[in-house]
Formats: structure tokens, C-alpha cells, sequence
């Protein structure tokens, strides 16, 4: 987890945007900068509205998520994009992931940062 006085400027608008408060964490998707970036915007953006990640990523220590979880996501530079809360969690031993139309695993609380409230990190 990350937190930093950027990701808690961010967390304070959120919160006095949204009247949402409560625990949170702060991370990037992906394994490098780019990968934080690129689909970071596609969650605040709103394409990206599932991901994936395999059990034996959460083995060292990090923990796993749990619905209901808020987390503020980060681009490749640790700033600030959106807030997201998970929603729904599910396992499978399958190779194969199948989507259900219309069914969001977390939930991004992007409109508020439209506002003129997203840049406020900097």
C-alpha cells in the first residue's frame, strides 16, 4: 500500500465530494509503470470494470481483497486517478473467465473527480 500526502489530498476531496469515508489502500494495476497507467485510466475511464489476479500473487504477505474494500488507484508516477470499491470477489481453478453482461466486480467513483476535483493531487 501506498499512502503519501497526495493520496490523502485525494482521499480528503473524495471524501468531502462523496460524504464516503472508511479504510482504505492505494495501488497500482499491473506489474510496471506503464501497466499502472494504462489500465488505471481505463477504471477511471470506465472500460476496465473487472480484473483478475491469481491466488499465489497474495502468498508474501499482501492481502487478499475483500468486497466492500475502497481503494484509491494509482497511475505509473503514484498519482491519484480514481477510487474504486470492490463489489464482488469470486475464485475459479478454470482456465477460462466468463463474464456476466452488466455484472461489475468493483464499482469506480470517478464522476465526482469530473467535477474539476481529479487534479487536486498536484
Amino acid at each position: 500500500m501506498i499512502e503519501d500526502d497526495r493520496v490523502s489530498r485525494f482521499w480528503s476531496a473524495f471524501v468531502a465530494a462523496t460524504g464516503t469515508d472508511g479504510d482504505h489502500t492505494a495501488w497500482g494495476f499491473g506489474s510496471d509503470p506503464g501497466m499502472a497507467t494504462e489500465l488505471g485510466l481505463l477504471v477511471r475511464d470506465g472500460p476496465k470494470r473487472a480484473t483478475a489476479s491469481l491466488r499465489s500473487a497474495y502468498e508474501h504477505g499482501e492481502p487478499i481483497p475483500r468486497a466492500g474494500e475502497l481503494s484509491v488507484i494509482l497511475d505509473g508516477n503514484g498519482d491519484p486517478l480514481c477510487v474504486i470499491r470492490t463489489t464482488r470477489l469470486g475464485s475459479s481453478s478454470r482456465t477460462t473467465i466468463t463474464t456476466v453482461p452488466g455484472e461489475m466486480p468493483f464499482a469506480c467513483f470517478s464522476t465526482w473527480s469530473q467535477a474539476g476535483l481529479e487534479n487536486r493531487s498536484s
